[in-house]
């Protein structure tokens, strides 16, 4: 129960439905060790960047400073 509970939220976040995410997280499954460690690191590595733009846009207003001084 709390399985699919996981697999339904994690669709949400990802906007996906649950069906296309249980075949996509099936065929991560069955490739080599290696390149599902590199695919679960470059997964979290994308939530962290949309947490820190969300952080950013919070606490500046969405102004992340970048083509200031240009």
């Amino acid at each position: 129960m709390r399985g699919a509970l996981a697999l339904m939220e994690l669709a949400e976040r990802v906007n996906l439905p649950v069906d296309q995410l249980t075949e996509l997280l099936a065929t991560l499954q069955a490739q080599p060790t290696v390149v599902r460690e590199r695919f679960r690191r470059r997964f979290v590595e994308a939530g962290l960047v949309q947490q820190r733009d969300a952080y950013d846009a919070e606490q500046h207003g969405g102004d992340d400073g970048e083509g200031l001084g240009q």
